[in-house]
């Protein structure tokens, strides 16, 4: 990547009366925290056009081909102009182009090669994604997108030819109970190096959903859905849900198919409750006639076993050669160790870093002065170079201890080549019932009465 100036202009396509103070404070908090994260991805200097600190309007002549700018459209609530948007005006501009979905979106936008959309609306509060408080207090899963936001823009002002897409997954729009789930394969199956559609929103009408899921499914060689407990997006004047139809046109789309390389994959949770009875018969009726569905596979397992069948499968069909694993061990042979506490310190934590110290097991641990973004950047490194996590819990704190299992999960996603070889938690007797796990490979290790060498020997082991 060169030295010249970055340029992030965002366009409003609205009228000005249809823009609050919220929307213009929204904006302009967006604004920096955005350049907070791009500050650490890339040494170009970057300058924004902003319509609300600006004075002079955007002029689109001036970045008509200019290699170095990139326009953020940014619809902010239900009220933009159609005649505005960014796709009327296509034939002037030849810029990379992401969109900031802000807000529900009653009718489809237009697609293009050159715009890609970032939802940043959350459904469950139906409200802007909360940018109101400060750097520090902004919640992980908003800066992880956000931080996909600065690789995108980061990936399209690279000066190096980037890397052909190894290969085209169709990843099917799912219930609100596994979107989080959608968003993690999504995430770390685009970090591997796949194009992953669709790339735009999915319609909201149903003769529109079905052609777009139509073309995208044709486009891709590996399709990938997730049933949830739910039998839920249902669109306007269909009967269906959303899960189904999409099911539903894969099928047709293979029986009209003299030849086809095309593969699904269907994911159904491993712990699958269903939330209605007619959710219940739609799983049992899929999947007593697996022998009827062609090129299908139906997989029930905890989801981070069904990642790796995904990426097992992608490497068969798109016959992609993997580098070999990361070698886990440093110069000097030892084994690392990602600690990950509440910054505690004491002698308790003393003896734990002694004793990994003398297994000769270098302690990876975060450090606790780094502002928000670096401190986010250091935890996904170390989750990547580590070979083990351990993870003490001493302190009722769901919420936290979630937020780093979580993290684990997504680690192929930051980049990580090679699995961990212990997974654990050391937790204190008193707050063993406020642990739930989803999976079974995570160490539970009690820290009572033993001594810590005593405690910590299974991690040891396996770190053998």
């Amino acid at each position: 990547m060169d030295n010249q100036v970055i340029n992030i202009v965002f366009y409003l396509p609205f009228e000005k009366e249809n823009l609050n103070d919220e929307d213009r404070l929204w904006l302009l908090n967006f604004q920096t925290v955005l350049n907070a994260s791009l500050e650490q991805l890339v040494p170009n200097k970057i300058k924004f056009h902003n319509p609300y600190t600006d004075q002079q309007e955007l002029d689109f002549n001036e970045i008509k081909s200019s290699v170095h700018t990139i326009i953020l459209e940014a619809i902010l609530n239900p009220n933009f102009t159609r005649e505005k948007l960014i796709q009327n005006q296509y034939s002037n501009i030849e810029t990379k182009t992401i969109q900031l979905i802000c807000s529900p979106l009653s009718t489809k936008i237009e697609e293009f090669d050159k715009i890609i959309a970032f939802n940043l609306f959350d459904e469950n509060k139906a409200e802007k994604i909360n940018l109101s408080v400060g750097l520090d207090s902004i919640k992980d899963e908003i800066w992880l997108k956000v931080i996909d936001i600065s690789y995108e823009i980061k990936k399209h002002f690279a000066s190096s030819v980037q890397t052909k897409s190894k290969g085209t997954i169709f990843l099917a729009q799912t219930s609100a109970d596994q979107k989080s789930e959608r968003e993690t394969i999504k995430r770390e199956f685009k970090h591997l190096g796949y194009k992953i559609l669709p790339e735009k929103p999915f319609p909201v009408n149903l003769s529109d959903f079905e052609r777009f899921v139509k073309e995208h499914i044709e486009k891709s060689t590996l399709s990938v859905h997730l049933i949830g407990n739910t039998y839920e997006p249902v669109l306007k004047g269909s009967e269906k849900s959303n899960i189904e139809i999409q099911n539903n046109i894969f099928s047709e789309i293979i029986n009209n198919s003299k030849d086809s390389d095309l593969l699904r994959l269907v994911w159904i949770p491993q712990n699958f409750k269903p939330k209605s009875e007619q959710q219940r018969l739609y799983v049992e009726s899929f999947k007593h006639n697996i022998e009827l569905l062609k090129n299908t596979e139906i997989i029930q397992t905890p989801v981070e076993i069904f990642k790796s069948i995904i990426r097992k499968k992608a490497e068969e069909v798109f016959r992609v050669k993997q580098p070999e694993p990361v070698k886990s061990e440093t110069i000097n042979g030892s084994k690392k160790v990602y600690f990950i506490h509440s910054d505690f310190k004491g002698s308790e934590y003393s003896e734990i870093v002694d004793f990994f110290n003398q297994q000769n097991i270098e302690v990876f641990e975060m450090r606790w002065e780094k502002n928000k973004i670096d401190m986010i950047k250091e935890h996904q490194k170390n989750l990547v170079n580590s070979d083990a996590v351990l993870i003490y819990y001493a302190s009722e704190n769901p919420h936290w201890l979630n937020s780093k299992l979580s993290d684990i999960k997504k680690s192929p996603g930051f980049g990580k080549k090679n699995d961990f070889l212990v997974k654990a938690i050391l937790y204190k007797q008193e707050i063993q019932s406020d642990i739930k796990l989803d999976g079974n490979d995570i160490l539970m290790i009690s820290r009572d009465k033993k001594d810590i060498s005593s405690c910590l020997k299974p991690v040891t082991e396996k770190l053998k």
